[in-house]
């Protein structure tokens, strides 16, 4: 005679269940403690300067504001305090355009002819002089807060870039405008 199979009651499959648990934990007790080279502390590195030069970063910004939104690729050299080199691109490099700051002068260039930034007042990637000055603007990727009031800014994440801690993530907000900042790249090195 053939007896129909056993069904395990609920109060079975949970013991079955529990003695699982049971087991993987002993198993996950007797795993291999780290080496004392895993649990080290890391060195806390100082911040860079706000008023540091040189320096480049690489990274991707995202504009939003009323006009509707835009994302860029950007490559960003500062050799010193007056003088700011910035390359903003499209996805996969289209639409470059780069922009020169000497001083309180801001250009961006037109093949090789230099034209006034007011020119391109009606792009969201270019951020006209009376919004935020530039030369406040390469400052606050480094971390310096807003010295104008309708301007905020916030460090959202550091990383290591060479001996320094830089920003990764930087969010600068005004009124009606929201600049999210992403540095993938940092180099503090003396430019070429």
């Amino acid at each position: 005679m053939i007896n129909a199979p056993h069904r395990a009651s609920p109060s079975d499959q949970w013991r079955s269940v529990a003695v699982m648990l049971s087991i993987l934990l002993m198993l996950a007790g007797c795993a291999v403690a780290p080496s004392e080279e895993t649990t080290t502390a890391t060195t806390v590195l100082p911040r860079a300067p706000v008023d540091l030069a040189p320096w480049s970063a690489k990274g991707k910004l995202s504009i939003q504001s009323p006009q509707g939104s835009e994302t860029a690729r950007f490559y960003w050299q500062r050799p010193d305090a007056d003088h700011d080199t910035i390359v903003l691109s499209g996805p996969m490099s289209l639409n470059q355009q780069t922009i020169q700051r000497r001083g309180e002068d801001t250009l961006w260039m037109d093949g090789d002819t230099e034209r006034p930034i007011s020119e391109l007042a009606d792009s969201m990637l270019v951020i006209s002089d009376t919004a935020i000055p530039p030369a406040a603007l390469g400052t606050w990727l480094l971390g310096a807060p807003s010295p104008f009031p309708e301007w905020t800014v916030k460090v959202t994440q550091w990383q290591v870039a060479g001996e320094w801690e830089a920003p990764s993530r930087v969010i600068i907000r005004h009124v009606d405008m929201e600049i999210r900042v992403i540095i993938t790249k940092w180099d503090f090195s003396t430019l070429p």
